[in-house]
């Protein structure tokens, strides 16, 4: 429909703004790519709760992976 622009039209534009985009925005897009067309398709399944769960564990495991990196990468330098 002309003229018609989705929530999620919006919200990719009013959190991503102009290319080019810096590190944070970079990431972000791969990971709402991978929600768009990966398995990630699959959260429409969750009801109201449950999503609200699944954010919850969301940003403790992305912490954790995170920190996973970080600590790879320290092991690589030290060659612990």
């Amino acid at each position: 429909m002309k003229g018609y622009e989705s929530n999620l039209e919006q919200t990719i534009d009013q959190v991503f703004g102009a290319e080019p985009y810096n590190a944070v925005d970079e990431q972000l897009f791969k990971w709402l790519i991978y929600a768009l067309i990966g398995n990630g398709r699959y959260v429409r399944t969750l009801d109201a709760l449950n999503f609200t769960l699944f954010k919850e564990k969301l940003s403790v495991l992305l912490d954790a992976v995170y920190q996973w990196h970080l600590d790879q990468e320290e092991i690589r330098k030290n060659g612990v």
